[in-house]
């Protein structure tokens, strides 16, 4: 029987994201394997790796919000906006205050426009951002509308901030800290990065990507309703186990007002969504 599942990863510096899936490829001897979210080499944390069918969850359980905690270093930027790059400037630091640093933090809660590092994955007509970096070529990233719902200063202690950052998908921890930076006019990167939380899914309950192995790798799959991250769960009738295995709408109309899971006894059939007055199938599992 092949191996399907959600599998917690908490991924060391060093490693790309790919490198992670490649990994889990190889122990799970799986094609199909697939992640909610990519991690820069140098970030550490949570990874939600999916796994068989469920990879066809990827795409919304990436739309979960996440949790991370960062040290930013105020006075120096980099090409890369975090700690592999060069430094292309370094500014006095002297004046600035501990509590016009945590103002200049805060003022970023809410809904803000965020420009995606140069060294990142966004692609360009068909190019990554990152390839035409390296090849020095000239480009912009367009904004983004991205949600930072809570930002915690956990410690100021210049040329160092702590934060820990609530945000929606897509948010890029780097281009925030070059934000807060140029706000307060002295420029900043981000010295460490590590995601804590992605949707429900938390690093606490993630395994080392080292201690993983071909025998213990089946025993840490997470299954059924365990696997959805927060996503909807619903109980569907046979009838309309019959409907949805078919791509059928369903018979019933759900209260569910977003993509949930719809489930027979236990077992996963399908991705619904709401469509006016009916439940619709979005994706067969």
């Amino acid at each position: 029987m092949s191996l399907e599942g959600v599998l917690l990863i908490d991924k060391p510096k060093g490693p790309s994201s790919f490198e992670v899936v490649r990994r889990v490829r190889a122990l799970t001897g799986q094609k199909r394997v697939g992640h909610a979210g990519t991690l820069d080499p140098l970030a550490s944390g949570l990874m939600v790796v999916a796994v068989g069918r469920y990879t066809k969850l990827c795409s919304y359980l990436t739309e979960a919000s996440k949790v991370y905690e960062t040290i930013i270093e105020l006075g120096v930027t980099t090409t890369t906006d975090d700690q592999e790059g060069e430094v292309l400037q370094r500014k006095p630091i002297d004046h600035l205050s501990e509590e016009e640093t945590i103002l200049a933090c805060q003022s970023f809660k809410g809904v803000i426009s965020q420009q995606p590092p140069k060294f990142s994955a966004v692609k360009i007509n068909g190019r990554r951002a990152y390839s035409m970096a390296r090849a020095l070529e000239p480009f912009e990233l367009p904004l983004r509308s991205v949600e930072i719902f809570d930002i915690v200063i956990k410690e100021v202690a210049l040329p160092y901030v702590v934060l820990s950052v609530h945000c929606s998908k897509g948010t890029y921890i780097r281009s925030l800290a070059r934000d807060i930076g140029d706000f307060l006019q002295v420029g900043a990167y981000a010295r460490a990065i590590r995601r804590f939380r992605s949707g429900s899914f938390d690093v606490e309950l993630a395994e080392k990507l080292d201690d993983l192995d071909k025998q213990s790798l089946p025993l840490k799959l997470l299954s059924k309703k365990a696997a959805l991250g927060g996503m909807d769960a619903i109980d569907i009738s046979l009838s309309d186990r019959e409907n949805a295995i078919h791509g059928r709408p369903l018979r019933m109309v759900y209260p569910h007002n977003k993509a949930s899971v719809a489930f027979y006894e236990d077992n996963p059939v399908a991705i619904v969504v709401p469509d006016c007055e009916k439940t619709r199938v979005a994706r067969v599992l």
